[in-house]
């Protein structure tokens, strides 16, 4: 199954720092666009909200990826790294 296979943590790892990137961007857009102003035609109310979404999206990826990597290392969820030692403690890592 595709999802299986590919919603691991590197995956949530990457899409997390998508949102960040995008919700930091955002709010630099935010504060360009000044009180009354405008950026791209999004006002500064606009782009603040966006920024709040962004980056909830993103903690919410970030904790994810957090808990499938803990799964990953406990040997619940298949290893996509492909490393069989633990290379924090060192500890040996059940095989898939």
């Amino acid at each position: 199954m595709w999802i299986r296979k590919n919603l691991n943590s590197r995956f949530l790892h990457y899409s997390g720092l998508l949102f960040t990137l995008l919700g930091s961007s955002s709010w630099i857009m935010a504060w360009i666009a000044g009180e009354s102003g405008k950026v791209w035609g999004f006002s500064q109310h606009k782009l603040y909200m966006d920024t709040i979404c962004f980056l909830l999206v993103a903690l919410g990826l970030r904790l994810g990826c957090l808990m499938h990597h803990w799964e990953e290392r406990l040997g619940i969820r298949p290893n996509p790294y492909g490393y069989t030692v633990d290379p924090i403690n060192k500890a040996h890592l059940p095989l898939p």
